[in-house]
């Protein structure tokens, strides 16, 4: 009897052995067959335990944002880099219809000659309620948006309008009393926020009218000033991309003095012949 009952008692230890067997087999060849799909450890110990998500995951230091792509900003221009408005055929009276001009009182008369579509009432023209533009005020300078007659800041002009060609002359209005540091982190403010609320915009920059050689002076502005003022603006292009339109030399005779037949009678102020030469030069060079 109490060997029937050995042997009873070895038989279910050994199907107890070849059951184990059998489940570790089994539990092998899952685990080989399984791959895992958890995140794999980047092989960095945190003081935390945990690393964070939003943590900069590239190898090499550099940042990545959400969606992937490189936080850093490829620039669309060489800085210090002078782009010239290149020559080109005539863009017609089309093209001229589909610039803006932010402008000091050195282009006003574009409007207040009726020289652009619309006349006097059109709605190409961003300038101050006065008409001028001191250079010391342009970075945050306000314009009367032709649209609706609103007072606003000329970037919010910018994101509401959203200019396919933005023209600019500035600089020329209080320029006696402008200093170049001042002057070129201004301007090179006001094309930035522009940029910001309407970055399809080509901008183009306006060097000077400059003076007749009859200009009485009574704003302390000169040819020397006028010259000087060039080459800042030339900077400003320099440092944003803006393109740079030599209108100076479209009025101007080769000291930089304004040709008396483009002044108006106080000297200063382009008369209708010269600011007609100004937009045959736009339209003959397109960027």
């Amino acid at each position: 009897m109490q060997s029937k009952f050995s042997m009873l008692k070895n038989m279910l230890w050994a199907v107890g052995i070849i059951l184990c067997l059998v489940t570790l087999l089994i539990g092998f060849i899952f685990a080989s067959a399984s791959k895992y799909s958890g995140e794999q450890e980047d092989g960095t110990l945190y003081l935390s335990g945990v690393p964070d998500k939003n943590s900069d995951s590239k190898k090499g230091g550099q940042s990545s944002d959400a969606d992937g792509s490189d936080s850093a900003q490829t620039q669309d221009f060489t800085p210090g880099e002078i782009k010239a408005l290149p020559e080109s055929s005539d863009a017609g009276q089309s093209y001229i219809d589909s610039i803006t001009f932010l402008t000091d009182s050195s282009l006003l008369g574009l409007r207040d000659n009726g020289l652009l579509t619309g006349g006097i009432a059109t709605n190409q023209i961003w300038a101050s309620e006065a008409g001028n533009i001191p250079a010391s005020t342009i970075a945050d300078c306000n314009i009367v948006h032709p649209g609706d007659g609103v007072l606003m800041p000329v970037n919010m002009a910018a994101g509401l309008d959203k200019p396919k060609t933005l023209v600019i002359a500035l600089g020329m209005d209080g320029l006696a009393d402008a200093n170049k540091s001042d002057f070129v982190k201004d301007y090179v403010s006001l094309i930035n926020a522009i940029k910001a609320e309407s970055p399809d915009t080509t901008i183009i920059c306006c060097s000077p009218t400059s003076v007749s050689s009859f200009y009485p002076s009574i704003d302390g502005v000169t040819v020397a000033m006028a010259l000087e003022l060039k080459e800042w603006v030339m900077e400003v292009c320099g440092n944003t991309g803006a393109y740079f339109a030599d209108i100076t030399k479209v009025v101007c005779d080769v000291s930089g003095t304004l040709n008396t037949e483009y002044s108006a009678a106080n000297g200063k102020t382009i008369n209708s012949a010269g600011l007609s030469e100004i937009l045959l030069y736009l339209r003959t060079h397109k960027p």
